[in-house]
């Protein structure tokens, strides 16, 4: 199996990065983006693919 860096995912974001001319955060997670509950209760923050905060852009 081939590595996250090696993937569809990865090379359109590095695409995106070269128009947008900003690196992206990858795997960045916020604070209101959260699963739902497991069985105790606690809910766990999800990733988005990029993030690019100069632009306010997300993709996932």
């Amino acid at each position: 199996m081939g590595t996250r860096d090696d993937s569809d995912e990865a090379y359109v974001v590095g695409l995106c990065d070269q128009v947008l001319g900003e690196t992206a955060l990858t795997q960045h997670k916020f604070d209101w983006l959260q699963g739902d509950p497991g069985t105790g209760g606690r809910r766990a923050k999800l990733p988005v693919d990029a993030y690019w905060p100069g632009h306010q852009l997300v993709v996932e």
